[in-house]
């Protein structure tokens, strides 16, 4: 069991193909043992904007318009935006199997 805290920080390498990974099974750990809801990284508002409509809906539109507000090509996205999308739709998996009062 994870002991209560209010928030659990994790850092990274940039450009490191393994963050994303290791992101998401962090926060799946921390969702399932201690109820953590909220997963915060860092990026430009527009950009978490709508990777949060997307996480929420699933409606991949909003990974388009992610891509397009960091200038990326949705149909044609780098390496590097690849796993962050892998990374968001992971965590849409996770949020769409969650109870009502357990989404993130």
């Amino acid at each position: 069991m994870v002991p209560r805290y209010d928030v659990f920080v994790s850092g990274e390498a940039h450009n490191n193909a393994g963050n994303e990974q290791r992101h998401f099974k962090l926060f799946a750990y921390l969702h399932q043992k201690a109820g953590v809801r909220y997963y915060v990284k860092e990026g430009s508002y527009t950009y978490v904007y709508f990777v949060d409509r997307y996480v929420q809906t699933g409606q991949t539109q909003w990974l388009d318009s992610a891509a397009t507000s960091v200038r990326e090509q949705p149909s044609k996205p780098s390496a590097e935006m690849q796993r962050e999308f892998g990374l968001w739709q992971q965590l849409r998996k996770l949020n769409g199997v969650a109870a009502a009062g357990q989404k993130t």
